[in-house]
């Protein structure tokens, strides 16, 4: 869906935008496959920033969050610390879907061109 790519794409800039200003390297993550622990659902969008061993996921807004618990999950159990970066819409869903697993949700918005990241989340 175009929209979705469009906002990921939007996202994940500004995601980026803040580790180059701490002078932190990120690699991009676009090619994991969540999967719900029964089926193979969409693609995973986000950054890794070694340095931190943060995974930072970009939730779209028609994403469907069920499917995101098992993919987290294994992040979390390789040592990652991962967060999700929750359109701020989707806040409530989140903390439904996503109770229990080891995440930190942060709500993201735009604002005219800009990407704006709220203060993260108890999950």
């Amino acid at each position: 869906m175009e929209t979705e790519t469009t906002d990921v794409a939007t996202v994940l800039a500004a995601c980026v935008q803040v580790y180059a200003a701490r002078r932190i390297a990120v690699e991009a993550i676009d090619a994991v496959e969540l999967r719900d622990g029964r089926i193979p659902g969409g693609r995973l969008h986000g950054i890794m920033a070694r340095e931190d061993n943060k995974i930072e996921v970009v939730i779209p807004r028609d994403a469907d969050l069920s499917l995101y618990p098992a993919t987290f999950d294994g992040f979390s159990r390789a040592g990652w610390d991962v967060w999700a970066l929750v359109p701020t819409e989707l806040m409530g869903s989140a903390h439904r879907h996503l109770r229990g697993v080891q995440i930190t949700p942060q709500p993201w918005w735009e604002s005219g061109t800009d990407v704006s990241f709220g203060r993260p989340e108890l999950p």
